[in-house]
C-alpha cells in the first residue's frame, strides 16, 4: 500500500515473493538452475479415492516428479519437470493422463527459481522460508528452513543496532 511501517527488526516471512528482501532490500536470488534445472510446476487438484494417508508421495515420473499431498476433501497434486527439457503442453498432458479421472479442478502452472538469497539478512530485515530461497519440491525442505531460521535468529536475537557480525553469523 505504500505504508511506511518503522521497527527494529524485520522478519520476511512472504514466500517466494520475498516482499521485503528482495523487493525492498534488492538482494538477488544465487541461481542453482545447473544444478537443480526444474523451473516449472504444473498443479491440480483430484478426489480421494478411498482412505486418506497421513504422509505426501514422491514418485518418480518420465517428466520429472509427482507429488501428492493429502488435504481433507482430496490431494493436491504437482508435476515438476524442466521447462527446457519438455513443453508446458506436453507436461500437461502427461500430468492430466497420471491424475485420470480423479482431476477435480483446473491447472495451474507457476516457475520456480532454484537458489538461495544472496544475503538471508541485511540491514534490519531477515527472510525465513521461501523469502530466504528455494530449494526444490521433493521433500519438506521450506518448513525446515523456516524452523531452522527461526531456531537459529532467536539464539541470535540482536539489540536494536543489527550488529553486521550477527547478521553474517545467521
Amino acid at each position: 500500500s505504500g505504508e511506511t511501517v518503522r521497527g527494529d527488526l524485520f522478519i520476511d516471512c512472504s514466500g517466494e515473493q520475498a516482499t521485503l528482501i528482495g523487493d525492498t532490500l534488492s538482494v538477488e536470488h544465487e541461481d542453482w538452475s545447473s544444478w537443480q534445472p526444474w523451473d516449472t510446476v504444473l498443479t491440480a487438484r483430484s478426489s480421494r479415492p478411498g482412505d486418506l494417508p497421513p504422509y505426501t508421495t514422491v514418485k518418480a515420473h518420465e517428466l520429472g516428479w509427482l507429488r501428492q499431498i493429502p488435504l481433507r476433501h482430496g490431494f493436491h497434486n504437482e508435476l515438476v519437470f524442466s521447462s527446457a527439457h519438455v513443453s508446458k503442453d506436453q507436461a500437461a498432458l502427461a500430468f492430466e493422463s497420471a491424475l485420470g479421472a480423479a482431476q477435480t479442478g483446473d491447472m495451474s502452472t507457476r516457475t520456480q527459481a532454484a537458489g538461495p538469497r544472496k544475503a538471508f539478512w541485511k540491514a534490519n530485515c531477515v527472510a525465513l522460508g521461501r523469502a530466504a530461497g528455494e530449494f526444490g519440491t521433493t521433500e519438506i525442505s521450506e518448513l525446515d528452513m523456516a524452523q531452522r531460521g527461526v531456531m537459529r535468529l532467536a539464539t541470535l536475537l540482536p539489540n536494536r543496532d543489527c550488529n553486521p557480525l550477527i547478521a553474517a553469523e545467521f
